[in-house]
């Protein structure tokens, strides 16, 4: 074990650049001749299957050099966010309509599969089909979000929030807004904070069990 290959990779369990073990690897090259036998097109592939020093996780790396450019590739892709610990909740327990934890999934595959568009508008969907399910279809997305905070479920800072969310999913379906990694973090943070608060927090105080508070006995003069 010690003698084989190690590279430095990222590894999306750790979420971090760690040491791998290169457990396999081949070499293609991809060429065409014509004039003279000099080659017209050149193109090398190298795969690596690696397996990560620290927790094990296992991946697969391409490489590619050539003169379609230098890249690399990893199988499964990197993931620059993970979905949080509560999400199995969110399947099991709290929501009732199924298209929204179909929704969450599809949001982490956009990300995992680096489609910023997609997910910006999955993001949106999903916090309008939220507010839909609890307060009911108020017809346009400003009395949704009014009636959202009137009924509890979200603060004067939440509202604000989400009507950045909103307003960022909307550019990206009419104005070929195109978010960055920083900003998809941003609208993740508030989506996941909003779940969280209206969902997981519920199920977590249900769990809280207080004991009763005890009558004090009268003392006998």
């Amino acid at each position: 074990m010690n003698n084989m290959q190690k590279t430095k990779k990222y590894c999306n369990k750790c979420s971090q650049d760690t040491w791998h073990i290169v457990l396999f690897s081949k070499e293609y090259i991809d060429e065409d001749y014509f004039e003279n036998d000099r080659p017209q097109y050149y193109q090398e592939y190298k795969y690596s299957l690696i397996e990560c020093c620290g927790c094990g996780n296992i991946s697969l790396c391409l490489d590619t050099d050539g003169v379609e450019g230098s890249h690399k590739e990893y199988y499964p892709p990197l993931t620059f966010r993970r979905k949080p610990k509560w999400f199995i909740h969110i399947i099991w327990q709290s929501l009732t309509d199924n298209t929204n934890a179909d929704l969450i999934d599809e949001i982490y595959i956009a990300l995992k599969m680096n489609m910023p568009r997609l997910a910006a508008m999955g993001i949106r969907a999903l916090i309008e089909n939220i507010m839909i399910e609890s307060i009911g279809d108020q017809r346009t997305f400003d009395k949704n979000l009014n009636e959202f905070e009137s009924k509890g479920y979200i603060s004067k800072i939440q509202k604000e929030a989400i009507n950045s969310v909103l307003q960022a999913g909307h550019a990206a379906i009419h104005r070929k807004f195109k978010p960055t990694q920083d900003n998809l973090t941003q609208l993740m943070d508030i989506t996941e904070n909003i779940i969280e608060s209206i969902y997981i927090n519920k199920i977590n105080a249900d769990k809280i069990v207080v004991p009763p508070r005890h009558k004090q006995s009268k003392s006998v003069k």
